[in-house]
C-alpha cells in the first residue's frame, strides 16, 4: 500500500544492493561507524565489506548513476536493512525501511516533510516531527520522525559534502523511516546458510 502511495506522489521505485561498503554507508555520509554493523568477514573487495545499515547511501549511489535524467528526480525504496541482535541465534535481524529522495534545483525540507506526512496520514499512523541534528544533513534543516514517542526516522536536506562525496551537484532532500516499528512488522531473524 505504501508503494502505491509513493508512486502516486510521483516517486520511482528503486532496488539497490544489500551488500555495500563502510565507506559508502558511513564515511561518505559524514557519520561515525556504529558498533552494531554487520560486516562481511574476510571481504576481499573494499567496496563490499558489510550489509547495509540504512538505505539512503545506496539511493544516493543510484541517483549518481541517473543524474543525467530530467529533473526533478524522485526515488524511493522499501527494503530490508540488517542490524545486530545479540539476543537472537543468528545475532542479526532484518528490519524494513522506507527511504525517499527528491533532487532538483528548487528543493527544500518542506517538500520531503509534506511527502512523509501524507504517507503516514494515508496509513493512519500519526507521526511527530522534532528538530534534530545529523551529520548527513544540513544543520537546522533536519528533523527526526517520531511514532508513539519513539524515534523511527529522519529527514532533511542532504549536506553538500555528502552530495559531493557521491559526485552529485544538485540539491537533495531525503527521508528514511523504520517501517518495522511504525507498522508493527515482525522483525525477521536472519537465517545463515
Amino acid at each position: 500500500f505504501i508503494r502505491d502511495i509513493m508512486i502516486g506522489l510521483g516517486f520511482s521505485e528503486m532496488f539497490t544492493f544489500s551488500l555495500t561498503s563502510i565507506e559508502d554507508q558511513f564515511t561518505k555520509m559524514r557519520i561515525s561507524i556504529p558498533r552494531e554493523v554487520v560486516r562481511i568477514a574476510g571481504a576481499k573487495e573494499a567496496k563490499i565489506n558489510m550489509v547495509r545499515y540504512w538505505l539512503l547511501p545506496e539511493i544516493l549511489k543510484a541517483l549518481a548513476e541517473n543524474k543525467a535524467k530530467e529533473y526533478p528526480i524522485k526515488m524511493f525504496e522499501i527494503e530490508d536493512i540488517v542490524e545486530i541482535a545479540e539476543d537472537l541465534e543468528a545475532k542479526a535481524k532484518n528490519k524494513t525501511h522506507l527511504c525517499a529522495i527528491i533532487s532538483s534545483t528548487k528543493i527544500s525540507y518542506t517538500q520531503i516533510r509534506s511527502a512523509m506526512e501524507y504517507v503516514f496520514q494515508s496509513i493512519e499512523s500519526p507521526i511527530e516531527i522534532r528538530r534534530y541534528n545529523h551529520g548527513s544533513f544540513i544543520e537546522g534543516r533536519c528533523a527526526a520522525i517520531f511514532f508513539k514517542n519513539e524515534k523511527v526516522g529522519i529527514m532533511g536536506e542532504v549536506h553538500p559534502e555528502v552530495l559531493n562525496n557521491f559526485g552529485l551537484s544538485m540539491p537533495v532532500v531525503a527521508a528514511e523511516v523504520d517501517l518495522s516499528r511504525v507498522l508493527g512488522i515482525k522483525v525477521q531473524e536472519l537465517e545463515w546458510a
